[in-house]
């Protein structure tokens, strides 16, 4: 049995699909070199790389999905894009962060996708 947050990936997945977005890698770590941590979908759309965290609520207990963005997860996030960039050579490539969350309480789950979720976090920044 698939765990919630499975769930809503496949679900981001499909809905990205659908918008007309191309799928690039799912759960993408690079390798070990550049200890990158994990991005749950890596998208691209109008030649702009969408790097999306997908947030999975299934009980509500913890509040909104979309705050469980912190800014230390974006910070992550932002080195594991730049070793995907770095990796394929793709330094001068447009991108962005989308955050996607999905609420499996409602009939049918709502999905909310948040373009511009946030950007590259300044490195002075705590």
């Amino acid at each position: 049995m698939k765990k919630p947050g499975e769930i809503g990936e496949d679900m981001a997945t499909e809905y990205l699909k659908k918008k007309g977005y191309q799928i690039l890698e799912r759960n993408w770590r690079g390798d070990n070199k550049l200890k990158c941590p994990e991005i749950d979908i890596i998208a691209e759309k109008n030649n702009i790389i969408v790097f999306i965290e997908v947030k999975t609520s299934s009980t509500g207990v913890f509040g909104e999905p979309e705050h469980w963005i912190t800014l230390q997860k974006q910070k992550r996030l932002a080195v594991g894009a730049s070793g995907y960039l770095t990796r394929y050579s793709q330094t001068k490539i447009e991108c962005r962060f989308d955050a996607i969350t999905i609420n499996l309480q409602t009939r049918p789950p709502l999905i909310n996708h948040i373009k511009n979720a946030f950007s590259m976090p300044d490195e002075d920044t705590n």
